[in-house]
């Protein structure tokens, strides 16, 4: 379930992303005063919609994406003797009019990812010397032999690591196993991802690995 909900928002999301695309091409199209036949949200057979002036904004059967139609966009198209026809506008006029889709693609990333970084988030606080608490009995810290109360001191070369440390690591070195050091009580414990020393302290975690 949760892979189609994926799926689904996947499409969602570059539905909207095409749809923004082609506002772009809209927008420039009707500023330099091309006739703009049709505006669709999707793409096939025509749902239902309504007429605003010259254009049919509609929505069709397959939702996903969307296109504008202009007067004479193809050669040999009847319209395309009219003034207001796309290849009747000069060369610079329709450069900007093919450009103006990705343009505002790159504003809309740029609005996006400014909003994102401008926006104010509480970060949980995290202890500077992480100690393990509770653990899956299916993941590979467990496997290996990392028992709660276990303190890392060592991870992947990052001396006296924080949680966020160790989040970050193992998202960029993820399914490669990770040398790590850990203390339990006062013994400390060395070793690669997934191998297990004599005393029987953990000397490794896997990042995203299952297997010991």
């Amino acid at each position: 379930m949760e892979f189609l909900q994926n799926i689904w928002w996947y499409l969602v999301l570059i539905g909207v992303m095409i749809l923004i695309h082609e506002l772009g091409h809209f927008w420039a199209a009707r500023f330099f005063d091309v006739k703009v036949e049709t505006f669709s949200f999707g793409f096939g057979p025509r749902l239902f919609g309504f007429r605003r002036g010259e254009t049919d904004f509609r929505f069709s059967l397959i939702l996903f994406g969307g296109y504008v139609k202009m007067a004479g966009e193809q050669l040999g198209d009847e319209a395309g003797q009219d003034p207001r026809s796309l290849l009747a506008k000069p060369r610079w006029q329709r450069l900007i009019i093919a450009f103006a889709g990705p343009f505002i693609n790159i504003v809309l990333a740029v609005v996006l990812l400014t909003g994102l970084f401008m926006a104010h988030y509480e970060k949980m606080p995290m202890p500077n010397s992480p100690l393990v608490g509770e653990e899956d009995k299916d993941g590979a810290a467990f496997k290996a032999g990392i028992r709660e109360g276990d303190r890392v001191v060592q991870f992947d070369g990052i001396e006296n690591p924080t949680w966020e440390d160790i989040a970050l690591k193992e998202i960029s070195s993820a399914k490669q196993a990770m040398e790590v050091r850990v203390q339990r009580g006062e013994e400390v414990a060395r070793g690669v991802a997934g191998v297990a020393v004599p005393e029987g302290l953990v000397a490794g975690l896997a990042g995203g690995a299952d297997e010991v």
